[in-house]
């Protein structure tokens, strides 16, 4: 009774019509036939209102077995007659199957077998059509259920791929960063290595040049020396009495002479080529040209030492060391 009054409330009229039904039905279950009867007809006069074929049906069918309940067969026969008319002018199955079957009972009880049969008959036909589309019908649900599950199967499969794919990239961009990582430590030991392997090579450098340089002042004072004892020797020629103390002294200078010139400069040479490798070779693969003279110049230019310091360790004037390194720039 709360759904009737709901649906008369908001004048739902379709579940107006569902309910008297409903209620005309409890009414004749529970044997209160008369308000049954009232129930069923507000349910079909509601359906008419609002012109629902398939309801005006169900609704004729119910007062159909009512009549037959009460035991008034005529009347039930006339509304089962107009129920089953009215399923087959609108092509509705299933209650072709109900009315056929309820005018099979309804014949049987008037005796009349050939009609009882006849309705039976169709009471099957409708069983079997109802079944054949219930089962086309199945058939068609898991036809859907089964492309829903493939489709479903599909995107879990293309799911799965990407989140592989996406495991497999950030995989391999973790590897890379790692390696990234490891490489750039690497590469950063072997550069502090290079560096204080070209800090040492510099300090040694720094070392032997040091070296160097001391050398040549040690070798410059040794030709200094010399110089002064032939200087010595020459005046000690002239004033020599003797023909034969003259050239013993003469040739004691010229052995001075040749001593500073070549083993002073051998050795210098050979220090220097040891601290500057390949210091020569590129200098006479660039200027051919040089003299063994001003290659000793680029020796002690590139050990930074001045036009004067040069001049005390070769003899020469400091006006003919500029010229020197005049035509050196020149070239």
């Amino acid at each position: 009774m709360e759904s009737l009054d709901y649906s008369l409330k908001y004048n739902d009229l379709n579940m107006v019509g569902v309910n008297y039904q409903n209620l005309g039905y409890y009414m004749q279950v529970t044997e209160r036939l008369d308000l049954a009867l009232i129930y069923f007809e507000k349910a079909k006069e509601i359906y008419h209102k609002i012109g629902k074929p398939s309801a005006i049906i169900s609704t004729k069918v119910f007062l159909a077995e009512y009549y037959l309940v009460i035991d008034q067969t005529d009347m039930g026969l006339q509304y089962a007659l107009e129920a089953l008319n009215g399923a087959r002018e609108h092509g509705l199955k299933r209650l072709m199957y109900e009315t056929s079957k309820l005018l099979n009972t309804i014949y049987l009880h008037k005796h009349d077998s050939i009609k009882a049969y006849n309705y039976k008959i169709l009471e099957l036909q409708m069983k079997d059509s109802l079944n054949i589309e219930e089962n086309q019908t199945e058939l068609s649900m898991l036809e859907m259920q089964y492309q829903f599950e493939k489709i479903e199967h599909a995107i879990k499969v293309e799911q799965q791929r990407k989140k592989l794919v996406s495991l497999i990239i950030w995989v391999t961009l973790g590897f890379l960063v790692i390696f990234i990582i490891l490489l750039w430590g690497r590469l950063k030991l072997k550069a502090k290595a290079i560096s204080l392997e070209k800090e040492k090579l510099k300090t040694d450098l720094e070392l032997r040049t040091k070296d160097l340089t001391s050398n040549a002042m040690n070798l410059m004072k040794k030709n200094e020396t010399l110089t002064k004892i032939a200087s010595r020797l020459k005046i000690l020629q002239k004033e020599a009495s003797t023909e034969e103390t003259k050239r013993a002294l003469s040739k004691i200078r010229l052995e001075l002479n040749k001593l500073v010139e070549d083993e002073g400069w051998e050795e210098f040479e050979v220090r220097f080529k040891q601290v500057h490798t390949g210091f020569y070779n590129l200098l006479i693969a660039n200027y051919p040209d040089l003299t063994p003279l001003e290659q000793r110049l680029c020796a002690f230019l590139r050990l930074n030492m001045t036009t004067k310091e040069i001049s005390d360790l070769t003899g020469q004037t400091l006006s003919a060391l500029e010229m020197s390194r005049s035509r050196l720039r020149k070239n």
